[in-house]
């Protein structure tokens, strides 16, 4: 059966928290539930999204039905309506595009590499088949938008090629971030990490090795901006997925040990036991802020949005195997302005030396 629960908040501003017991004769269980009154035309909302190998040509990859799959994606954007989304493994750009021009007053910007791309990788396959990283977001709220690679050293041979599972890397965007009046600057790092994959300690250690690196510039050439970065991690943040690993370290714990200029919102979602995938019991799909950021983030807005499998019939199979992850942020409200009553001047004032000066007040 389903129960509703209608949420009626008293304050306008506020979060809210509460619980509910349902207990029937075979059955007792109390659910968590939360709320906010928080108009969300003044708050920032990002979600970030791993679309498993969206618009991908090749059956043995993701979703078979590739009209399919781009429907569904659409359906759970227009749906969530985030004002920016950092999505993960968009192998189809024009899939993509045909997406944002159907969802009014948003645009899109998409990296330009991947694993084992020709160029650099004389071996590799063309960038149009390759997974890539690109972000959606609303052009009302963002302005004077940059986009790069973070980490781009295209020598096949170099050590940060090998980190970012080929070539890889993070994708930057830089943008003013307008919330009721107030403007910040703020830099989104999408990440999609090294898998997971055979052999599995060599994996982790690339992973590892990647996520030192980032580490190590985001505090040497943003040590004093805000920075969410956000992605697919491919490892969780309490512990590693990779087994024999002892102990079982996170392949981020440059960032997880680094308490002063990190923090992860997403973390509590995994010591509560969530999944960010749908067969897959841990978290993988993180968001992580530096310690400017961290003030704007509002506690516990961090959620997987599991839900949105029920807009869709067979959602792992026909959209992708990962869930969004929601994460909600608020700068503080502008002064109120303040209000005086001024003595009638004239428009031009004679000093005692005789000199002449506009008044100011």
């Amino acid at each position: 059966e389903t129960v509703y629960v209608r949420f009626a908040p008293t304050q306008k501003n506020q979060d809210y928290t509460g619980t509910i017991t349902v207990a029937t004769s075979s059955l007792s269980d109390v659910v968590n539930l939360k709320g906010t009154s928080i108009d969300p035309a003044t708050t920032l909302e990002v979600v970030n999204w791993n679309l498993e190998w969206f618009g991908s040509t090749d059956p043995s990859l993701g979703p078979t039905n590739d009209n399919l799959q781009e429907q569904n994606v659409k359906t759970v954007l227009q749906n969530v309506g985030a004002d920016i989304y950092g999505l993960v493994e968009v192998v189809d750009e024009s899939r993509l595009a045909h997406i944002v021009s159907q969802m009014p007053g948003y645009t899109y910007v998409i990296g330009n590499y991947g694993s084992h791309v020709n160029p650099p990788d004389p071996a590799g396959g063309p960038l149009s088949e390759a997974q890539k990283l690109a972000f959606v977001y609303k052009t009302s709220m963002f302005s004077n938008v940059c986009v790069r690679p973070l980490i781009n050293n295209q020598s096949t041979s170099s050590v940060s090629y090998n980190n970012w599972s080929s070539g890889r890397y993070p994708f930057l965007m830089t943008a003013n971030v307008t919330l009721n009046c107030v403007t910040k600057r703020i830099n989104f790092i999408l990440v999609h990490a090294k898998a997971n994959t055979s052999p599995t300690a060599t994996s982790y250690a690339r992973r590892q090795a990647g996520a030192n690196e980032l580490h190590d510039t985001i505090q040497t050439y943003f040590a004093d901006q805000n920075v969410i970065m956000l992605g697919d991690f491919n490892d969780d943040l309490d512990q590693t997925i990779t087994s024999g690993i002892t102990p079982p370290t996170t392949s981020y714990n440059a960032f997880t040990t680094d308490n002063a200029n990190f923090f992860s919102p997403t973390l509590a979602l995994s010591l509560a036991g969530k999944k960010s995938t749908v067969s897959y019991n841990d978290v993988i799909d993180h968001v992580m802020l530096s310690n400017e950021m961290q003030p704007y983030y509002m506690p516990s807005t961090a959620t997987i949005l599991s839900d949105v499998s029920s807009l869709i019939t067979n959602y792992g199979s026909t959209t992708t195997d990962h869930y969004p992850v929601f994460t909600r942020y608020k700068f503080e409200a502008p002064a109120a302005p303040v209000v005086t009553t001024c003595p009638t001047v004239p428009a031009i004032c004679a000093n005692t030396s005789g000199n002449y000066t506009i008044p100011t007040f």
